[in-house]
């Protein structure tokens, strides 16, 4: 039986698609992502990136923070890496950001530890949106929110993490405290105060998203701002005091006017729109005999539905937008934190 630290380590290995075949492989997996991550530690800590770095590294590229994907000949959307040959001139007018969610320098066999990835906005010059192609691929910049939808998991959780950070400096480029014009660190982890010295770090706004529970049905619910037929779990920010257990029965109560019984945490993603938020997925049950109590906060909402599982399975097989004229219902994609909650219960007893 393998010891903790190597289970953990085989898991990680299958999510980022790197074949266990033997436990040198594991450990050398393990060494990698444990020396990547005190290297990112230490680029924070030390203020400091020096060329040779910037030259290994890659770059993410947004345009007027919107994301520059491709799409090739064969279909699928992916980030188009860029190098700093490419991006040089850029650089020395914008401040890049490192993505420290990044592991697939350390699983590359090709990329070493030292290989980092990095995002940078570049303000609009009056091309953006234009397509541009290179060979058999073709690139374009398009909004963030339908990148997530379009491109893997993992260049998913990329390009997140490289838009919260890009939008939080822009936000934040004077001192909460004082005023002054602050300044950010070398890889974008933190601005600082050069007046009172206050130091400043990105934030994300905690946000529970609850699929609501009754026996063998969930409620879907929609909102005005939804596209049109798309159905969802409730979300709401979380108070401060409030933990998450007593955000999702506040959230509960609040828009469709039901008591939960029991919270159980899921999952979580980070949502960068408005700003960083933190989706905190959990799954609810309310108390036995009350759906029919249910009454809808119609501020927030325009419409809430029990489905049974073998309805959401039914809608989850389809899952296409409704088309003008009709009224199909379709869940959030894969992207969202949303699909995985209805998945998930949907398939799982």
């Amino acid at each position: 039986m393998l010891p903790p630290s190597m289970k953990l380590c085989q898991f990680l290995c299958q999510k980022t698609f790197l074949k266990p075949s033997s436990l040198p492989n594991l450990r050398r997996f393990q060494s990698a992502c444990i020396r990547k991550a005190r290297l990112i530690q230490s680029l924070k800590d030390n203020n400091k990136v020096n060329d040779e770095l910037l030259q290994q590294a890659r770059f993410a590229v947004f345009r007027n923070f919107k994301p520059l994907v491709a799409e090739n000949s064969s279909g699928g959307y992916h980030i188009p890496w860029k190098g700093f040959c490419e991006l040089s001139a850029i650089l020395r007018e914008q401040q890049p950001v490192l993505l420290t969610n990044d592991i697939s320098a350390t699983t590359d066999p090709t990329c070493s530890p030292e290989s980092f990835s990095f995002a940078i906005n570049i303000p609009s010059d009056g091309e953006q949106g234009t397509e541009k192609s290179i060979g058999d691929v073709t690139e374009f910049a398009t909004e963030m929110r339908r990148a997530m939808f379009i491109i893997s998991q993992e260049d998913t959780d990329i390009l997140s993490q490289g838009y919260g950070l890009l939008k939080w400096h822009s936000m934040n480029s004077f001192c909460p405290n004082c005023g002054t014009k602050t300044v950010s660190d070398a890889v974008g982890s933190k601005r600082m105060c050069e007046e009172c010295n206050q130091v400043n770090y990105p934030k994300m706004a905690p946000i529970v998203i609850t699929l609501v529970m009754d026996g063998d049905r969930c409620l879907v619910v929609r909102q005005p701002t939804f596209p049109q037929g798309m159905f969802s779990a409730l979300a709401g920010f979380c108070e401060i005091g409030e933990t998450i257990e007593m955000s999702t029965r506040r959230e509960v109560a609040e828009e469709v006017g039901l008591l939960v019984d029991n919270v159980h945490y899921q999952q979580s993603q980070h949502w960068p729109f408005p700003t960083s938020g933190l989706m905190i997925g959990c799954y609810a049950t309310i108390i036995p005999g009350t759906a029919h109590q249910m009454s809808l906060d119609e501020k927030e909402l325009e419409d809430a539905r029990w489905m049974s599982r073998e309805e959401v399975k039914s809608v989850l097989e389809s899952n296409t937008r409704s088309k003008a004229g009709r009224s199909s219902i379709w869940f959030p994609p894969p992207g969202a934190i949303a699909h995985h909650l209805i998945k998930h219960w949907a398939f799982t007893k």
